[in-house]
């Protein structure tokens, strides 16, 4: 039972990788540039380089990599553009709950059926 543990453990952690990476490299091979600066900014150049700088893109990929895979184990997901908070256990928590709402009829409730409830440990 332990080596049959140890086995998923082990093919766990790779699959989990293998995501992280493909999300990396998906995310930066997209075109474009996530920092779209509003019109009537002075200087958009020196915008989108303080935005680069504040979020570390402005880090060669192979630096960025396995900071993003340490935050990652760390639990530190970032911080939302949306609301400025960072996003932590809650968030994700308060995401998945929202998906498996039913008035959200999100497409992907599916995934979530057998997730009875989910426990923020602080």
């Amino acid at each position: 039972m332990t080596r049959f543990l140890a086995s998923r453990l082990r093919h766990t952690a790779l699959v989990a990788l293998i995501v992280a990476t493909l999300a990396f490299v998906l995310v930066r091979a997209a075109p474009g540039d996530p920092f779209s600066i509003p019109e009537g900014v002075a200087d958009p150049g020196a915008a989108r380089a303080a935005l680069r700088a504040h979020y570390g893109l402005d880090a060669p990929l192979w630096r960025q990599y396995p900071t993003m895979l340490l935050s990652f184990a760390r639990g530190e997901f970032g911080t939302s553009f949306a609301s400025g908070a960072p996003v932590d256990a809650e968030a994700v928590r308060y995401t998945i709950d929202r998906l498996n709402a039913e008035e959200t009829k999100s497409p992907i409730r599916s995934f979530f059926t057998n997730l009875v409830k989910i426990e923020v440990e602080s």
